[in-house]
């Protein structure tokens, strides 16, 4: 049943916009330069989704699809949805992160593929030396910087959206979460950037991605220099 349902794939995947605007043509993804953000929990990181998505990767080129798994980030979710505390979302950010790596290892193990995957996650990356360092830097940012800032409050009302009702989503603890869930991504971001990784591919648009790696502030553009986001649009045939 499995296979027959990966075989008549209905999925089609598209790159739907990429950041600084280059054309398609000009973009070379290659194995060592890219990564696809996986977001824990969301419908196109499982199933036909996710396989039309590794097989439009693999008709690009890769033999290795790097995979950036937010284990560590899924916390903040976990605390705004189910309204625990952070020990309790970071146990339960570990179990979805197991689950998810088991079904993509038991993916790959029932059907014969021409390409490999490589797990990034998040909460070994929070290791490297300078994640604190970014961190720090752009929270100061954050305080200080009126664009930066108002692009970060942009992000938390599209991530508040999707995991609250609009009563909750008023709430100052969830808002909170939504700020250090995107400054510690970016920081991971940052420190992908300046390990050869400057290409981020991800199922769907995130402004204010867009806007922060091209905003005119001297220290994005260094953590973000060479930075391309590109977005892939997913729709069924």
């Amino acid at each position: 049943m499995i296979e027959q349902r990966i075989i008549h794939n209905r999925n089609r995947v598209e790159i739907q916009k990429i950041c600084p605007i280059i054309s398609q043509n000009e973009l070379n993804i290659t194995n060592t330069n890219s990564i696809l953000g996986i977001s824990i929990a969301t419908p196109a990181s499982t199933g036909n989704k996710i396989s039309a998505i590794f097989d439009f990767l693999n008709r690009r080129g890769l033999t290795v699809i790097n995979l950036m798994i937010g284990d560590s980030l899924y916390k903040y979710t976990a605390m705004i949805k189910y309204r625990c505390n952070e020990n309790e979302a970071k146990n339960l950010a570990l179990e979805h992160s197991k689950n998810l790596t088991q079904h993509y290892i038991s993916y790959m193990n029932d059907f014969e593929k021409s390409f490999r995957l490589n797990f990034l996650f998040s909460s070994v990356i929070e290791k490297e030396e300078y994640f604190h360092i970014y961190y720090e830097n752009i929270w100061n940012l954050f305080e200080t910087n009126m664009s930066f800032r108002e692009s970060i409050l942009n992000f938390s009302e599209y991530y508040l959206s999707r995991v609250l009702d609009v009563e909750s989503a008023l709430d100052n603890n969830f808002k909170q979460c939504a700020y250090k869930y995107l400054i510690e991504e970016l920081a991971i971001f940052a420190i992908l950037n300046q390990k050869g990784f400057n290409i981020l591919i991800y199922p769907g648009v995130i402004q204010t991605i867009y806007d922060i790696i091209t905003m005119k502030h001297p220290y994005l553009s260094k953590l973000f220099k060479d930075y391309i986001f590109v977005s892939l649009r997913l729709t069924r045939n």
